[in-house]
């Protein structure tokens, strides 16, 4: 027997997202001495990312104030790590630290809608739980004291933010209060909403001016330069006077006080004026004054997914000097990503019976963001002759499509907006095959948007051969379908003894109850939104985890219907989203309309059925080969990806060729090391399998020893659990003078150098994002005849680049040569030539 490996040093991606499994298989192709072309794939190993906890937080700020005074520091904390995560905040006293007095108080509130002003009197110690990349902002309100200070004093606060996955990350800003005798000006900055999609708006930008002190401040500039991605639309207006602002040319508008307003035009060129921002001057706000400046802006429909950050900036004449430029509060704008995909399929003319077929389907990403596809292969639409293999193999043509996400389902891995992956559609057409033309579909699935999906068609042609406020539920309160409490629709006032309307929600998935919310009242009102699992909303709570999203009409996000006249009633989508890991439950949701204006409401009972998802996967199909009177054995992977436990599972082994003399056995890896040994136990069934366990089962197939060359024998293996559900793999054994076996391991490469930490093995193993791992494939001939033109293939998994520091020793023996591999950090097939294995 003759060994050779060879290792390929691969880096995960630096901010791969936190449990993602990085599953890889390899494949070997030689010719056989009867000069027939075979393959063969190895056994399938898998690495898991570990989270990785970081977090950003800006910024620090130095604000005038005067003593008694009540001042605002605005805040952004933004998870930069690669998975969920939620945040302490705590604000110190730097008092006795440089400070020459202490703060009379500090508090920090939420700012949900990021206008730099609290969204609640309840204070706040943590923020939620954020989502990979998701931004929460904050206030921190301090207090001054009323006696005992001097001018140009100055009270500081350190704030820090400090993970609760990993308390070792933190970060810190630093706010400074200095006592001011003069004018006093601050500006805030709000957005009517902080998401949207590219080529959305318009939204309103409110630029709200204050004067606190006793001073009369003049000449205040404020300045907005727009983010890239957000665009200037117009519509301006003064609240002082509601004047319609002009603005192109720097023209004077209003008066005691006047305004000079201009905004992204070429005429905006004079003094502090520009042809790129958004610019107005106030010639004077008198003492406890304020206003506010609007406009519109859109979103660039070319601007890409992410959150883009503006923060305006002002000065002014404080009574004795002009002012430094300072900052408004930062607002932030979430732009989400859009999901579009195109998928083609192939023709191939002329394949003959017994023949393979590789078709090119080609995927391009037409969304606007990174994108990952699951690709089904839609055996419905199949008229495909019974007995053609198919498998789904990546842009080599060799290396399966694995399933990088953990659904059970192969898929291309991340594909890049704009750019485009090839999937390969192998068809072994039986020898017994009549003449026709056959076809195959393949849908390619967004996993930004599961709404989104593409179909690609592959077809053959096979030649001749001879073997050929009344709140209530999906209508308004009146409507003949919600006029009765008999409807069950929420009829009428009170909170019902039973859920109206129940929707079923999968883990990690959305569902909508369409609410109706009905002005019984004789006057124009409006309503404020809220969910709560409380009845009372003593305390507006959800499960942990667990949100809810109120959506208009205009498919916006909201939390208040609007103005809603006597007698009319408002449509509004309430998107429940359940967490991914929630087990299986009904959980009581009550939904509330209460009025701005009276403070009068109406609360209703629905409900959800987090529904049972089994998630039970059997992988992967295998396919081998051997010779008469030996074994060759399969390794397969039976995992519960689900949110239930499954009891009993009963595993079955049938061969296609049992009349033959074939069978098969199937053993559990009794002690886990990832190979089949003496230690391994004969199993029929599993006593359960519980939420995220796997188990790595081997299916022992022997051939008996008149077994005829080139005879094909299947293997089927099927688990069976539960109310009759079933899954099952196939394991592909031809009989021919060559037992030739590819074993693929992997071992931990910490610090990227090159050389494997430990030991190699075929089972998993985690990984932080930033380390790398060094895979070794092994190929071995175990039979009589020596085989020839031996080809190992693997390919860079998805989430992985490919390494810059590769192990020393590439290819084992020396006839054995590395032909072709992917450039350093880059993607790609990595290919040895063997020759001949004795």
């Amino acid at each position: 027997m003759l060994g050779l490996w060879v290792s390929a040093n691969l880096t995960a991606y630096a901010m791969t997202p936190a449990d993602t499994v990085i599953n890889n298989q390899a494949t070997a192709t030689y010719t056989d001495s009867g000069n027939i072309a075979r393959s063969i794939t190895s056994n399938t190993v898998q690495t898991i990312i570990q989270q990785v906890a970081s977090v950003n937080l800006t910024v620090s700020q130095t604000k005038p104030t005067n003593t008694g005074s009540t001042i605002l520091f605005p805040h952004i904390v933004t998870n930069t790590g690669n998975g969920p995560d939620r945040f302490s905040l705590t604000a110190t006293d730097l008092f006795g630290s440089g400070s020459d007095f202490a703060f009379s108080s500090i508090t920090i509130f939420p700012d949900i809608d990021a206008n730099g002003e609290p969204d609640s009197t309840t204070a706040i110690t943590e923020t939620p739980d954020l989502a990979q990349n998701a931004t929460f902002p904050f206030v921190v309100e301090v207090t001054i004291p009323s006696a005992g200070l001097n001018t140009n004093d100055q009270a500081q606060l350190e704030l820090s933010a400090v993970s609760q996955a990993d308390s070792a990350q933190s970060a810190t800003n630093t706010d400074t209060a200095i006592i001011s005798d003069r004018a006093i000006i601050d500006v805030t900055k709000a957005l009517s909403q902080n998401l949207g999609e590219a080529g959305s708006g318009p939204y309103r930008v409110e630029l709200f001016y204050n004067n606190p002190s006793d001073d009369v401040a003049t000449d205040l500039t404020v300045i907005d330069i727009l983010p890239s991605g957000m665009l200037y639309a117009g519509n301006a207006t003064w609240s002082i006077g509601s004047i319609t602002l002009t603005d192109n040319n720097e023209d004077l508008q209003g008066s005691n006080p006047s305004i000079v307003y201009c905004a992204y035009d070429a005429s905006c060129t004079n003094g502090a004026f520009d042809a790129n921002q958004v610019t107005f001057v106030i010639n004077e706000v008198g003492a406890g004054q304020s206003g506010t400046v609007s406009f519109d802006v859109t979103i660039d429909p070319t601007a890409v997914p992410g959150t883009i950050f503006n923060t305006a900036n002002f000065q002014y004449f404080d009574t004795v000097a002009q002012t430094s430029l300072a900052d408004s509060n930062t607002a932030p704008f979430a732009i989400l990503p859009t999901a579009a995909v195109m998928f083609t399929g192939e023709t191939i003319a002329n394949i003959q019976p017994g023949q393979t077929g590789f078709f090119n389907n080609v995927l391009t990403n037409n969304g606007n963001a990174s994108d990952v596809f699951n690709v089904d292969i839609d055996s419905a639409s199949s008229n495909f002759p019974s007995g053609t293999f198919l498998t789904l193999l990546r842009d080599d043509g060799f290396t399966p499509l694995t399933d990088s996400n953990g659904d059970g389902i192969p898929d291309t891995g991340p594909v890049a907006s704009g750019s485009s992956f090839t999937v390969v559609l192998q068809a072994v057409v039986p020898a017994d095959a009549v003449a026709g033309t056959y076809s195959i579909d393949k849908v390619a699935t967004s996993l930004n948007n599961s709404a989104v999906f593409a179909t690609a068609t592959d077809t053959v042609t096979v030649t001749a051969l001879p073997l050929a406020v009344d709140l209530t539920n999906n209508a308004p309160a009146g409507d003949v379908a919600c006029d009765a409490i008999a409807d069950v629709c929420g009829f009428g006032s009170g909170v019902e003894a039973s859920a109206q309307t129940t929707l079923p929600i999968a883990p990690g998935e959305t569902n909508t109850f369409i609410l109706y919310v009905f002005n019984l009242s004789a006057v124009t009102d409006s309503y404020i939104l809220g969910a709560s699992t409380d009845q009372t909303f003593a305390s507006q709570t959800l499960p942990n985890g667990w949100s809810v999203e109120f959506i208009n009409d205009a498919n916006e996000a909201i939390s208040n219907t609007g103005a809603v006249s006597p007698g009319a009633s408002v449509r509004v989508r309430a998107q429940v989203t359940v967490p991914a890991e929630s087990p299986p439950l009904t959980q009581s949701l009550y939904f509330r309309a209460l009025s701005s204006l009276t403070g009068q409401g109406d609360i209703k009972h629905d409900a959800v059925t987090v529904t049972v998802v089994e998630g039970v996967t059997l992988t992967p199909n295998n396919q081998g080969q051997t010779t008469p009177a030996t074994f060759v054995n399969y390794t397969h992977i039976l995992q519960n990806q689900g949110n239930e436990a499954i009891g009993a599972v009963t595993l079955t082994a049938t061969n296609t060729l049992a009349a033959q003399g074939w069978t098969s056995l199937v053993y559990e890896d009794t002690n886990n090391d990832g190979l089949f040994d003496a230690n391994d136990v004969l199993v029929s069934a599993l006593p359960s399998l519980a939420v995220g366990e796997s188990k790595t089962l081997f299916v022992r197939v022997f051939a008996p020893s008149d077994a005829a060359f080139n005879v094909v024998n299947v293997t089927t293996l099927k688990a069976e659990y539960g109310a009759g559900e079933e899954l099952s793999v196939t394991d592909t054994t031809r009989i021919n003078p060559f037992n030739v076996d590819v074993i693929k391991e992997q071992a931990l490469d910490s610090d990227c150098n090159g050389i494997a930490d430990v030991p190699f093995v075929p089972t998993e193993f985690t990984v932080n994002p930033g380390e790398c791992i060094v895979y070794r494939v092994l190929t071995q001939n175990n039979s009589a005849d020596t085989v020839f033109n031996v080809n190992i293939i693997d390919a860079t998994p998805a989430f992985t680049v490919y390494g810059a520091s590769q192990p020393a020793v590439r290819c084992i023996p020396a006839v054995c040569t590395l032909v072709d591999e992917p450039i350093a950090q880059g993607t790609g097939t990595i290919r040895a030539e063997a020759g001949s294995i004795a």
